[in-house]
């Protein structure tokens, strides 16, 4: 939406010789969801999936995952744990498997 896609993958990366070490799954039976709370905003959750966003528009513009919280919702408000970084976002999102 808004000039975006999301691009799913799944099972170990397609770079390098060592082990997958992205959280995916080698069945590649992941699932991902996203629902768009703004222009260029969204909630995205996932199980054994990685998510790349990629600008679909031939604008000149181009993205970068400037803010990734980890939380949960509890009482209905958003609780961030976690900030994650550009090593741990990778340009991407990594969702593993649930515990």
């Amino acid at each position: 939406a808004d000039g975006w896609e999301a691009q799913l993958s799944f099972g170990p990366p397609p770079w390098g010789d060592t082990p997958g070490i992205l959280a995916n799954s080698p069945a590649q039976s992941g699932r991902a969801m996203m629902i768009a709370t703004g222009p260029d905003q969204w909630l995205v959750s996932g199980i054994d999936v990685r998510i790349e966003l990629a600008r679909t528009v031939k604008d000149g513009r181009h993205g970068q995952l400037l803010r990734v919280e980890e939380g949960e919702m509890r009482g209905g408000v958003w609780h961030a744990t976690r900030w994650l970084n550009g090593d741990e976002t990778d340009y991407g999102l990594n969702f593993g498997p649930t515990p």
